[in-house]
């Protein structure tokens, strides 16, 4: 049969649709969805638009015109309010979908008692306005059907429950535009207790379909089951399908008559799940996007509870092991900045539209253009119950429609946006539905706007509800966030603060001391000077933004200094953090307040000269020793040194303060000007070496005569030990060789033998008297036929 529909065009012309919303229609009958978000309309690329909606015009619950109700924009307007529907008979809970070069209307009419059948009705060409049944329409059985067409096909996928109260969902497929099923009435698997799903008696429309290629997508979910995709990647055809869990359900088959315990510790524990509104979307590539709302439920084992405190959207997409939430919550109105309570203005009659979330209808559009993924859902706003009383029990919480994007394929979200703010305005917006593709940069959408939350079928009075359209820019998705900003006025420690932020309901500040207040303009006392990182953040319904500032108090000096010259000294100030006052004190009883004083010392030695420097902020004080004179006393020369071999190390033993070394080690022409050589002798003997070491005082010598051994017995050399050195009665000299044959003798300074008393202990051990030698220096010469050994002694 045929319909044919005049769209009369509006008397206005949309100058500026795309900046506010149109209402396109309206409808008595006030259920556009049971749960999932539906193809209601098709924005296509000339900027015409097709919309559809579940509509009536009878005033009574019999709502004998009920079907689906089309209307259109041309490019220029929109049509008149349609007021009949498109198909000959009584229908519902339709979509519309492209195929190929014209549309088709997919919905349910009830055939007789509790049969129902879907009938497809299409236009001859995009926008037009008479609609025939297809060959198929009336073929598949059952009711609520979602529908999905690939672009530039006539493949038309299908899912519908079979019955009201729904036993199985079936999956259907149409090769050639709804004229005839390939799959018809095909069960799909993998949703029975058998696979863990509880009874879907109340899943109506709780799932979606999908197609891309041969990739057929099913998406399926209730609050107490997983929600699961499947898969199928021929088509849909019998025999191909898949399941993949991607929000698990923790308990199977779950009806509430079991308790809720997670981790086993016997405390009833709350579920993070949906509550069955669901939206899928997919991408040019065939990535998929999964969008469900959030709710979370409990049981002690005697039915399940729903706790309406939570708010948030799940989101999945291709290669993500399991959904991920997005947080939707907001504490819209903040009577106390203290406290964060985003639940407390929502009114306590939630059993309407099937008893959904706080935030909930999730619609998705995805720009091809900049690959930007676009979130919509409604949420309902504290206070604005019509008993401004949210604890009454039959309070009912307006809704409007919020938006955020994600640049980066739902990893991160933008702040969410109220798009609609009209619930404080006594307006309920809610059946969301818009195109899956950004078109002209916007995101098109329309809803049902209502006079109060729920419907007709759940008790309120039948009257007209509106349908409204808009196109939203991205401009809309940019929440309202405050401004923050400040000033700030300081009095040495003390610093007023003024309060210069922009669309702020809390304030916030954090002064960098420890120190806070919630005050717009507080002041704050610092205990001391210095600079001080001072972050004020301010916050609205939509969010916190921060600002931070140095503030730079009088701070303390760090005093310091330098110094120059011997013994008039001029001192030059370094202090840092900008001092107004001096005191030097220069250690010889002398003092000044000048910056960079010059003072003369009348004494040689070592000063420990200090400066205190002083400003407001408070004083600080560095002490530095100053040497006058210190370095022109000449030298002390002395040095020892180790022989091994004609190789012999010097070290310069000199006090006072050397600057210049000169030696000469008594072998012809080496000299040397290091501090501590190193010098290889041609041969054994001895040698009268001499240091001179040198500063601006002067030059001090010291020549010693050393013994350079070579040849003689490796052991004796090595393994001597001469003590007590000093000694004053009895010197012993021990070395592991034998020692029977060595000659011992001692000279003095001047190369002079002196005679002293030796007693033979045993081969390895001698003993000298030296009782009777003069206190002083001496060199103690051991021969054997290998060569020679001298080591210095001192006698006290």
């Amino acid at each position: 049969m045929k319909k044919i529909i005049l769209l009369a065009l509006s008397s206005f012309i949309l100058t500026a649709m795309f900046s506010q919303s149109t209402i396109i229609g309206t409808t008595t009958y006030d259920v556009q969805t049971n749960n999932s978000s539906k193809n209601r309309i098709i924005v296509y690329e000339d900027g015409t638009i097709s919309t559809l909606w579940t509509g009536s015009t009878d005033p009574t619950t019999a709502f004998t015109d009920r079907g689906m109700f089309y209307n259109r924009y041309d490019g220029t307007g929109w049509g008149a309010y349609p007021t009949e529907r498109a198909e000959d008979i009584r229908t519902g809970f339709g979509e519309i979908i492209t195929v190929n070069d014209h549309e088709v209307i997919l919905s349910h009419t009830l055939i007789t008692g509790t049969e129902y059948a879907i009938q497809l009705y299409a236009n001859d060409e995009i926008g037009g306005t008479t609609w025939s049944e297809t060959g198929g329409s009336g073929e598949i059985s059952g009711l609520w059907g979602f529908s999905y067409c690939p672009p530039g096909t006539d493949d038309i996928y299908l899912i519908n429950a079979d019955l009201q109260l729904i036993t199985q969902i079936y999956f259907s497929r149409s090769d050639d535009g709804g004229e005839t099923w390939a799959v018809a009435n095909l069960t799909l698997p993998f949703l029975s207790t058998a696979d863990g799903i509880p009874s879907i008696l109340n899943g109506a429309e709780s799932y979606q379909v999908r197609a891309h290629g041969s990739d057929v997508y099913v998406l399926f979910g209730m609050p107490n089951s997983d929600l699961v995709l499947l898969h199928s990647d021929d088509y849909g055809n019998d025999g191909t399908w898949e399941r993949t869990d991607i929000l698990d359900f923790p308990f199977d088959n779950f009806e509430g008559f079991e308790q809720t315990d997670i981790d086993g510790d016997f405390i009833t524990d709350t579920i993070g799940t949906t509550d069955g509104y669901h939206e899928m979307i997919i991408e040019d590539d065939g990535t998929v996007h999964v969008f469900s709302d959030y709710h979370r439920i409990y049981s002690d084992g005697f039915g399940w509870i729903r706790n309406f405190n939570a708010s948030g959207i799940w989101h999945w997409k291709t290669g993500m092991a399991a959904a991920e939430l997005i947080n939707t919550e907001l504490d819209w109105v903040r009577d106390d900045c203290n406290i964060y309570s985003p639940y407390e203005g929502i009114g306590g009659d939630d059993f309407i539209y099937r008893i959904p979330a706080v935030s909930t209808s999730p619609a998705a559009s995805w720009d091809p253009v900049t690959g930007r993924l676009y979130l919509l859902y409604t949420m309902q706003l504290e206070y604005t119950d019509i008993y401004d009383d949210p604890t009454n029990f039959a309070a009912e919480s307006f809704r409007d429609i919020f938006g955020m994007y994600s640049d980066d394929g739902g990893v991160t979200w933008s702040r969410q946006n109220n798009l609609t703010n009209t619930a404080e305005d006594g307006e309920e917006n809610f059946f969301l539905f818009v195109d899956e593709r950004v078109v002209d940069g916007k995101v098109h959408a329309i809803w049902q706007q209502d006079d109060e939350p729920g419907t007709s079928l759940e008790g309120d009075v039948v009257h007209e509800n509106n349908l409204r359209y808009q196109a939203f820019e991205e401009d809309d998705f940019i929440a309202p966030l405050g401004t923050a900003d400040f000033d700030y006025t300081v009095d040495l420690f003390y610093v007023t603060f003024t309060d210069m932020s922009t669309d702020a309901t809390c304030y916030s500040w954090d002064f960098g001391d420890g120190g806070t207040s919630n005050l717009a303009s507080p002041a704050h006392t610092y205990a001391t000077g210095g600079s001080y990182t001072v972050c004020l953040t301010v916050s609205n319904s939509y969010g916190p933004v921060t600002l931070c500032q140095e503030v730079n108090l009088v701070t303390a000096p760090v005093a310091a200094f330098d110094f120059d010259g011997d013994p008039m000294v001029t001192f030059t100030d370094l202090s840092t953090n900008t001092p107004t006052s001096w005191s030097w004190d220069f250690d010889d009883g002398s003092i000044s307040t000048e910056q960079n004083p010059v003072h003369t010392y009348t004494e040689n030695g070592s000063y420990n000269v200090c400066l205190t420097s002083t400003n407001l902020g408070g004083s600080n004080t560095s002490c530095s020793i100053v040497g006058i004179n210190l370095a022109t006393i000449a030298p002390d020369a002395d040095y020892t040194y180790t022989a091994v071999g004609l190789n012999v190390t010097f070290t310069d033993m000199s006090t006072n303060t050397p600057t210049a070394w000169s030696w000469n080690f008594d072998d012809g022409t080496a000299t040397s000007t290091d501090q501590n050589p190193s010098h290889t002798f041609a041969a054994g003997g001895e040698y009268n070496v001499c240091l001179q070491a040198s500063n601006g005082g002067g030059i001090g010598t010291e020549c010693k005569l050393i013994q350079v051994v070579t040849g003689i017995d490796d052991i004796l050399n090595n393994t001597l030990t001469i003590y007590p050195n000093p000694a004053n009665e009895f010197i012993f000299v021990s070395s592991d060789a034998d020692m029977s044959s060595v000659t011992f003798e001692i000279y003095d300074v001047l190369g002079k033998k002196i005679p002293a008393d030796m007693i033979i202990s045993s081969a390895h051990q001698i003993q000298m008297n030296i009782k009777n030698i003069a206190a002083g220096n001496y060199v103690l010469k051991m021969s054997t036929g290998n060569g020679n050994v001298m080591r210095t002694i001192t006698i006290e």
